[in-house]
């Protein structure tokens, strides 16, 4: 009977690879994301893509604002907490 191999296959552990990773940017904070163009404010990250995991996306992360629809390059992501 083979037995499968213990990989980096479970989320987990491609996690704690990725925080390894000195070119990863999966594990940014999520900030104040203000629009430039409508001035909508959310909380979340705006979506960058990371160099070592090129197809993966967070739940929080915004492609375009949920408000007017403009473009990631409209978004400004500020340091701060959840208030909104």
């Amino acid at each position: 009977m083979k037995t499968k191999e213990a990989g980096p296959s479970r989320l987990a552990d491609r996690l704690a690879a990725a925080a390894a990773d000195a070119n990863c940017i999966c594990r940014r904070p999520e900030t104040n994301v203000v629009c430039g163009n409508c001035s909508a404010k959310f909380f979340g990250r705006v979506q960058r893509t990371c160099p070592s995991h090129t197809h993966v996306i967070y739940l929080l992360d915004y492609g375009y604002c949920p408000k007017c629809k403009a473009p990631w390059r409209s978004l400004e992501g500020a340091v701060g907490g959840r208030n909104v």
